[in-house]
């Protein structure tokens, strides 16, 4: 049996790309611009959403630091391993 194991945080991204209907080789079209944002579940806390060019940042960014500064966590600053 394997170790039990819990959700934290979700971090949502939205391309905004679809497949082109009109394209038989599939090709993805834009139909809206990127979109991102992170909800945390310890304290609840929703960050984002952030669009176009933002969402990069964020995606590289967010989860990380806001688990620096949550403050449902219980030893501040820790780096989950």
């Amino acid at each position: 049996m394997s170790a039990r194991q819990t959700m934290i945080g979700a971090l949502f991204v939205d391309s905004g790309l679809e497949p082109d209907p009109a394209d038989p080789t599939g090709r993805l079209r834009r139909i809206r611009p990127p979109r991102a944002g992170y909800a945390c579940y310890l304290c609840g806390a929703r960050l984002g959403p952030v669009h176009g060019r933002d969402v990069p940042a964020f995606v590289a960014d967010t989860s990380i630091s806001h688990r620096a500064t949550c403050p449902a966590t219980t030893t501040q600053g820790a780096t989950a391993a």
